[in-house]
């Protein structure tokens, strides 16, 4: 069974084998196999893993019929290790064995997943969550899951001269874990702001610190895990819990953007203040002297425009205003006053234009995210072209100046720079 999934997009490597949201939508599974039928199509979402999704379904990783299961349903995720454990079962599936590691998976790929007796109401996945996200106690119970699943690696025997491979599955264990500890905080840290919105930084950083502790204290796994990695996911999930407050969501930006530690203030931000930052799509926004996404880069006190419509309009607008300043009749003693206000609309309307072709070059890469740089080249000419065409601002802004701005919008929606 799946449902509508036309909004959502892959994001992982194409040469692995896996369901995309196509495939899962004509009932169709990693290879070109029909769907295994009375299971459920669930995309995979920013950060999740397979052990969370099927938490949420009532389904136990750990729990060798649970994940005999969801291999035979997902045969992409069968190795040759599973193949020698549970022979009978899988055995049937050996030609479709993918052999990737369940530990890793991609946002928009598509698991089949079926209902457990202990699923929550509904098919307990992103359908009955307006965010998609889990509520703590769901969390609670993929990190308890993960706590264990970090002890059977320890514990598992492995044949001599296999350490490393043994040594590699505690760490991917571990990271898994971790990864279950910041959602789980997140998803508490959500929760105690719904029922806060006002809570100081100080009482956010303490509701932290509480879920962090109530973790350690459910499961010696947990206590035991080093108290540096602890402390740097709790702040974690306390900045993207934080940022939230502010309209931010850090999965809306690049992997590799660097976020300052929480918890954030009215005057402290998520970023480095006065610079940019890198969307997950490539392209780039301003920040403004608190680190926060810049809304008033002319500083006109107007929130600048966020469409290319408003972004059109904007453009029109400093175009006229610009003509009507040119116009204006002054007496000879205040030209000095009309050349100084012809220069400031002349950059006000230099800076609509560079805004509206920044936008409209923003849209086109989300659009296009693998569009070359001449094709992006391409793209910003056309725009710059279709705003000289416009009748409110041919013969106004310049060609010469309208090129600057291009080449600028450019620079900026590729480099940040």
């Amino acid at each position: 069974m799946s449902g509508d999934m036309s909004g959502i997009a892959y994001k992982g490597p194409e040469q692995i084998s896996y369901t995309s949201p196509a495939e899962a939508e004509q009932g169709l599974g990693a290879d070109g196999q029909a769907a295994p039928e009375g299971a459920t199509a669930v995309p995979v979402g920013d950060g999740e893993y397979i052990s969370l999704i099927m938490a949420r379904h009532g389904l136990d990783w750990t729990n060798p019929d649970d994940r005999v299961q969801f291999l035979q349903d997902n045969p992409q995720f069968i190795t040759d290790r599973d193949l020698a454990e549970f022979p009978d079962e899988l055995g049937p599936y050996a030609g479709q064995a993918g052999g990737r590691d369940p530990d890793l998976v991609y946002e928009g790929e598509v698991i089949y997943v079926r209902i457990g007796e202990d699923a929550p109401p509904g098919d307990g996945g992103q359908a009955d969550r307006a965010d998609g996200q889990p509520t703590q106690a769901e969390a609670a119970e993929s990190t308890d899951a993960a706590a264990q699943a970090v002890q059977d690696a320890k514990d598992a025997e492995y044949p001599p001269g296999m350490q490393s491979e043994q040594d590699a599955a505690v760490q991917q264990a571990n990271q898994t874990f971790f990864e279950a500890m910041q959602t789980e905080i997140e998803a508490g840290l959500q929760e105690f702001l719904a029922a806060n919105p006002d809570a100081t930084p100080q009482q956010i950083q303490a509701e932290a610190d509480r879920l962090k502790h109530q973790i350690q204290g459910r499961t010696e796994v947990a206590a035991g895990m080093d108290d540096y990695s602890m402390d740097f996911r709790t702040q974690q999930a306390v900045n993207a819990a934080t940022a939230g407050q502010h309209g931010v969501d850090l999965d809306d930006y690049a992997p590799g953007a660097v976020s300052n530690d929480g918890p954030y203030t009215e005057t402290s931000g998520p970023f480095e203040s006065d610079s940019s930052v890198q969307l997950a799509n490539g392209t780039y926004v301003r920040t403004d002297e608190n680190g926060w996404p810049e809304t008033d880069a002319d500083g006109d006190g107007v929130a600048d425009p966020a469409t290319p419509e408003a972004a059109a309009e904007a453009t029109n607008q400093a175009a006229e205003d610009l003509q009507n300043a040119r116009n204006m009749d002054v007496p000879p003693g205040l030209q000095h006053e009309k050349e100084a206000t012809i220069s400031h609309l002349t950059t006000q309307a230099g800076d609509a234009v560079q805004q509206e072709i920044e936008i409209g070059l923003q849209a086109y890469v989300a659009a296009n995210p693998d569009a070359t740089e001449q094709e992006i080249a391409d793209a910003a000419d056309r725009l710059m072209h279709e705003i000289l065409g416009r009748e409110e601002v041919g013969g106004v802004i310049s060609e010469s100046q309208a090129e600057f701005r291009r080449d600028a919008a450019v620079e900026f929606v590729t480099t940040g720079d």
